[in-house]
């Protein structure tokens, strides 16, 4: 069984996926900080329900997501030559990438695409504060837990959903609302290919939706349409934009869609190594 987990400061979205590709999706209203080094590991078990504290229990594998409000993703290329010959060559890449110096960061690369001349490794470079990571994992991680812990993008996640929707189109976009934020998600030719959040704008849904619309007329190509997937909880904010395309989960379920995307991706062989602090 894979249990995925996204985290917010006043929900917990869970995903089980046990055999033969069956899921349960569940949310929790939680009060989390990150400020909690005084209480025990995996502290919010004990504020759930006892049939979610077993499935934790039970779970083979934990993928954990990386709020898109703290990860920051970028497609970035490696130079696999450079890669091959000079030891520290990814935390060097990684501090061109940071605002601030590697060992601050929890970071990462998964690969994207190889290109056809092989001398370069197309990857997802990712990054989430160190102190946010801490935070997140004295949360959800019960001491000396030996399984399997993926810590994965929301990006990701949500990019996953949206090839499992519509992987025929060579350019797509998703935006995914929550109560929050909002996350926009661009592929192109089947991969990541650049993401953009956005804050609540104090509660501006009119000023959000502007800004979402502005960034998609950004990345829209000139001769070929970009479809858009509609995910999570809108509300009130309305988004002025054609064609749409439908997610592949059941509209009930749309809410769910960065913690399922998550958990399909680790299903799927997915795999986010990642590097804190040296």
């Amino acid at each position: 069984m894979i249990l995925g987990l996204l985290l917010r400061s006043d929900e917990l979205l869970l995903a089980i996926r046990s055999g033969d590709d069956r899921w349960e999706f569940r949310r929790c209203d939680v009060n989390w900080t990150e400020s909690t080094d005084d209480a025990a590991r995996g502290y919010i078990w004990d504020r759930l329900d006892n049939d979610l504290r077993i499935a934790y229990q039970e779970a083979d594998t934990l993928a954990v997501a990386l709020p898109a409000s703290e990860c920051m993703v970028k497609q970035v290329e490696l130079e696999k030559k450079v890669e091959d010959e000079i030891p520290g060559y990814r935390k060097w890449r990684a501090g061109i990438e940071l605002p601030g110096e590697p060992d601050l960061f929890g970071y990462g690369f998964i690969p994207s695409m190889q290109d056809s001349d092989r001398s370069r490794s197309e990857m997802v470079f990712f990054a989430v504060p160190a102190d946010f990571l801490h935070g997140l994992t004295q949360a959800l991680i019960r001491e000396n837990d030996s399984r399997e812990i993926q810590f994965v993008p929301e990006q990701i996640g949500l990019a996953w959903l949206a090839l499992k929707s519509a992987a025929d189109y060579s350019q797509l976009a998703l935006a995914h609302f929550d109560r929050e934020h909002a996350v926009v998600i661009i592929l192109r030719d089947g991969r990541f290919f650049k993401a953009r959040y956005f804050g609540s704008g104090n509660g501006n849904n009119e000023e959000v939706a502007v800004d979402i619309e502005t960034f998609l007329l950004s990345m829209a190509g000139h001769d070929e349409s970009l479809p858009l997937i509609v995910t999570g909880s809108p509300g009130r904010l309305k988004i002025d934009w054609n064609p749409r395309v439908p997610a592949f989960l059941d509209e009930r379920e749309l809410e769910f869609s960065s913690v399922w995307g998550i958990t399909e991706f680790i299903t799927r062989g997915g795999r986010c190594e990642l590097q804190v602090g040296n």
